[in-house]
């Protein structure tokens, strides 16, 4: 029974992992990346900038630095850094299941293991049935206040996107062609 309460971790967690790493196109974070998100990029010469909002323009990557590595080189406030110099960005979305799904999936289990107990499952040996109704209030405490945590790590997290070259469309060998 007691390994069962850490079942669902272990799925969250293993779900959560199997992501696999992403490519797009300067275009397609233009678009998809919006102002609230938080966005980390490593500089040619070692520093890790992190900030919002970033805003991917055609040249550039603009944004306020929050977090830097290096104050000196990069102190807080607005840089625009080359298009060429960035190859690999991690883009922090605002989330909230991990939190959410690490509090409520061993409060529940919290309450399934008081009931368990207090019905007096032959695995327990139960002194009274308020103990039942103790262990399980515990155990919904203190599973949904680490599951909290443990969720909040996983929504924390960054996404790493590594950034592809922009198709070449119909209108570019078109115009290659009739420049021969």
């Amino acid at each position: 029974m007691k390994s069962s309460v850490f079942l669902p971790y272990f799925v969250f967690a293993s779900a959560l992992f199997a992501a696999a790493p992403k490519s797009r196109t300067w275009g397609e974070l233009a678009q998809e990346v919006r102002p609230e998100w938080t966005v980390r990029v490593v500089l040619p010469d070692g520093s890790v900038v992190e900030g919002k909002p970033a805003r991917f323009e055609p040249e550039s990557l603009s944004m306020r630095i929050t977090h830097t590595s290096n104050k000196s080189l990069h102190p807080k406030g607005d840089i625009a850094i080359p298009r060429e110099q960035v190859k690999v960005v991690g883009i922090r979305k605002n989330r909230h299941k991990g939190r959410l799904m690490g509090t409520l999936i061993p409060a529940a289990a919290g309450v399934a293991a008081g009931i368990a107990v207090s019905a007096g499952s032959d695995d327990f040996i139960i002194p009274s049935e308020a103990f039942g109704a103790g262990f399980g209030a515990a155990v919904a405490l203190v599973g949904g206040t680490a599951g909290y945590f443990i969720g909040r790590a996983f929504d924390r997290r960054f996404e790493t996107v590594s950034i592809a070259p922009e198709p070449r469309g119909p209108s570019t060998r078109m115009s290659a062609v009739s420049a021969r």
